[in-house]
């Protein structure tokens, strides 16, 4: 019964951890980066190529609102 135990225990000793380890470290690296972006970035990109289509729905708003009489015309 030890023996099943102890097969069942796995380990990385060696060339097994060289290469997971640094490995595990990028992915680790690429998702946090990945959120940052996301949560941070994105927003940003957000309110640079969002805030003109923003202002022509408002400047349309407001022409419609106060020029409502230019369009009878």
């Amino acid at each position: 019964m030890n023996r099943v135990v102890e097969r069942a225990h796995f380990r990385m000793d060696g060339i097994e951890s060289l290469i997971v380890d640094p490995v595990a470290k990028a992915w680790a690296y690429a998702i946090v980066g990945g959120l940052i972006a996301i949560l941070l970035l994105s927003p940003a990109f957000f309110m640079i190529f969002a805030s003109k289509q923003i202002e022509e729905i408002d400047q349309a708003a407001h022409e419609a609102q106060v020029g409502g009489g230019a369009a009878r015309k």
